[in-house]
């Protein structure tokens, strides 16, 4: 059963998320900063209205960027207006740029990955938001067998989910409509389903029987504790094979955090593939 939510920006207005919770949304991802990257001007009444009413939250950042400097200025301007605030949800970089298609696939390789390692150098989750036509004839999927998708396929475009225009990929959401009706919202807005295994955030917290996890990234960041609150331990794991003693909840990891058998501290888990049963 996948959870249903919606995403928003400025050009929703005031939006009453005390009606969009009671119609049944369970998540919203922000709009974080504009084009001249200065933060979307409801930014900070949606991500406070997403917190009284208890709805998972991400963010995203439509990409202008044409080289990987402008990537990684989009993403530290993004960093400093989350500046460590709790998310259960990735940043997403929203690759869609026109722009974009006339780039070498490798150039755009490039800078799509300055982006997202710049957000997990930060601190959070990172994941691609594209439609399904750039996600099979534009990006370099291939280059990014660790990163999740959030994907954009509409189909009629009615405002309603239709099962089979519902993508093959993308293992984090699927966008189905830009012409959704949400009670608390004027107006259209996108309405996306987010898929079950996403987001649920830790299962327990404190010690646990120990179980082996597979990092899928060569650089995830150890902290001191479980979460981007806590300093740098000093290190990264490198991509391996590693031994998880405790699990905890905590901010910029929407899967939880796992405290290493080695001592060395905590990692990320949405940056891990659990390996015992």
């Amino acid at each position: 059963m996948s959870r249903y939510g919606i995403d928003v920006s400025e050009y929703q207005g005031n939006i009453r998320w005390q009606e969009v919770r009671r119609s049944g949304a369970e998540f919203a991802i922000l709009r974080s900063v504009k084009r001249n990257l200065t933060p979307d001007k409801r930014f900070e009444e949606n991500y406070r209205g997403c917190r009284e009413q208890g709805l998972l939250a991400g963010v995203y950042k439509y990409s202008y960027a044409m080289t990987k400097k402008e990537a990684r200025q989009e993403a530290w301007a993004v960093l400093e207006l989350l500046a460590g605030r709790r998310l259960e949800l990735p940043v997403f970089m929203d690759v869609e740029e026109p722009g974009h298609r006339a780039l070498p696939k490798a150039e755009l390789t490039a800078l799509i990955r300055a982006s997202l390692r710049t957000m997990i150098d930060g601190g959070y989750p990172a994941a691609i938001y594209c439609n399904l036509d750039w996600y099979r004839h534009v990006l370099e999927t291939e280059a990014f067998r660790d990163t999740g998708f959030w994907i954009a396929s509409y189909g009629p475009n009615n405002g309603q989910a239709v099962k089979k225009f519902q993508p093959e990929v993308g293992e984090i959401c699927w966008q189905y409509t830009s012409r959704g009706s949400v009670p608390g919202i004027q107006g259209n807005v996108d309405l996306n389903l987010l898929y079950e295994d996403y987001g649920d955030g830790a299962a327990a917290n404190g010690p646990v029987k120990p179980f082996r996890v597979q990092v899928s990234i060569d650089d995830l960041i150890i902290r001191t504790g479980p979460g981007i609150g806590y300093p740098r331990a000093g290190g990264y794991t490198g991509a391996g094979v590693f031994t998880i003693v405790a699990v905890a909840a905590g901010p910029g990891s929407a899967a939880g955090w796992g405290q290493l058998k080695s001592g060395a501290g905590w990692i990320s888990l949405d940056y891990c593939r659990r390996l015992d049963s």
